[in-house]
């Protein structure tokens, strides 16, 4: 998981969507070895929270910054949809219902303690989801 401090280069056409003082959603299109598609991370006090990867069936998939037990590498978890349009109301799903538990849960500590506002969160999830289909696009367009 990344920090502000450290943008990824395979990030493209970044929009960032701030939806409450110390929170930003950045919303992408990367594309690594044969994957495409559109990304979001959310950063909380600076600190990547989650990321999502929309690469459709089977590649799509998502990251959370949880404690895990020292050496482990598992810490991706798959979409249970199949294509890039389902992953996109997936990630709005959980972005809009499930980011305090998440917050609640993170492995920095400056994070656990954040006030997040899960209906601010909420709010923007429409927003979210334009930006995530308009990465898509630029992603189609981009690859082919």
């Amino acid at each position: 998981m990344g920090h502000l401090d450290h943008p990824s280069p395979h990030r493209k056409d970044c929009k960032v969507l701030k939806v409450q003082d110390g929170v930003e959603i950045h919303v992408f299109w990367k594309q690594i070895d044969a994957n495409a598609g559109p990304s979001c991370s959310v950063f909380v006090m600076g600190h990547e929270l989650i990321k999502f990867d929309l690469f459709g069936e089977p590649d799509g998939h998502y990251h959370i910054a949880l404690p895990a037990r020292a050496g482990s590498t598992c810490n991706t978890l798959r979409f249970d949809v199949t294509t890039v349009e389902q992953q996109i109301d997936r990630t709005v799903f959980e972005l809009a219902n499930n980011l305090v538990y998440y917050c609640e849960r993170c492995v920095h500590p400056a994070v656990r303690a954040f006030s997040l506002d899960q209906s601010a969160i909420a709010s923007a999830a429409p927003d979210i989801k334009t930006a995530l289909f308009e990465a898509f696009d630029s992603c189609k367009s981009a690859t082919g």
